[in-house]
């Protein structure tokens, strides 16, 4: 098993959504299994720098994904909140979902 998966948002899943400024400043999870950590980054309104959350696995309580014709979102509910990442591919959010919930 690899010690690091990455998904980015898509740009076809995010067009066809109209998710016009995601296109710009998309979406993008590393997961590192070996340390039992995720990390969200999305890049910020000015697009100058990068929007950073990063959580451990023993906190993610409930994950859902909703899946769209082109790509799906996945949304996971953790005890200090919650992070959703939307336009990735359905197949990468099934990996992100069986990695957190393993």
């Amino acid at each position: 098993m690899s010690t690091l998966f990455v998904t980015k948002s898509t740009f076809f899943a995010l067009l066809t959504r109209c998710m016009f400024w995601s296109i710009l400043a998309p979406w993008k999870a590393e997961i590192i299994i070996s340390r039992k950590r995720v990390t969200i980054l999305k890049r910020n309104w000015y697009l100058i720098n990068v929007d950073e959350e990063t959580f451990q696995f023993n906190s993610v309580r409930h994950t859902s994904i909703d899946k769209f014709l082109f790509g799906a979102d996945i949304h996971i509910r953790m005890y200090s909140g919650t992070a959703s990442i939307y336009g990735i591919s359905k197949k990468s959010a099934k990996q992100m979902q069986e990695l957190l919930l393993k």
